[in-house]
């Protein structure tokens, strides 16, 4: 089982988003970090917090965490 970090020191932030983050975000089985902000973007960020691609949407303040599918897809409504 999870126990949890061994200490409680900060690895890294990132400021993503001039408006925030609403929506909790979300970890593929790879340890990619999925985040939609409320501004309509998708992040993806690696383990050390760099960016690795983004997706904006057409639509404003996502009311849902990204949900990753069986087959990998990541979905953000």
């Amino acid at each position: 089982p999870y126990i949890g970090p061994s200490t409680d020191n900060l690895n890294w932030e990132k400021q993503i988003a001039f408006f925030g983050i609403e929506a909790s975000p979300t970890i593929g089985p790879d340890g990619t970090i999925y985040s939609a902000t409320r501004s309509g973007q998708l992040f993806a960020l690696d383990a050390l917090g760099n960016v690795l691609w983004t997706f904006s949407s057409i639509s404003f303040n996502p009311s849902y965490s990204p949900a990753i599918s069986k087959n990998g897809n990541v979905v953000f409504f």
